[in-house]
Formats: C-alpha cells, structure tokens, sequence
C-alpha cells in the first residue's frame, strides 16, 4: 500500500473514531446529568476513547510501516 493512502486511512479513522467517542461521550453526560454515576463512568469512557483515538493509530501506523519494509 502506498505511504499517501496509508496516511489518509489512518487519518480518516482517527477523524472517525473522534467523532464517535465525542458522541458517545456527550450522549452519556446528558442521560447521566445528575445522577452519583456520571463521576464513575467519565473516566472509563475517556481511556476508551483516548485507546482508540490517540494509540491505536499510531500502533497502526508502526505496523503498516514495518510491514511495508519487508
């Protein structure tokens, strides 16, 4: 696969997966406005959200590189 499209896939799902954390996280803050469980789940959602965002790609990117050295 050539580097330009490598980096436009990787680009488009992290532009993706942002998107969708956002939603989820917004959704949960205004079902659980209020209630003693919106300080417990905030935490998880976010390291969900921080995995797929910020390390996932990157341990994408590593691997398609490496692969693409072969």
């Amino acid at each position: 696969m050539e580097q330009s499209t490598r980096n436009r896939l990787l680009l488009l799902y992290e532009l993706a997966a942002a998107i969708l954390w956002a939603g989820i996280l917004i959704a949960v803050a205004v079902v659980l406005q209020g209630t003693p469980y919106f300080g417990q789940l905030l935490p998880i959602l976010s390291g969900g959200a921080a995995f797929f965002v910020v390390i996932l790609p990157y341990s994408l990117a590593y691997e398609l590189s490496r692969l693409s050295k072969r």
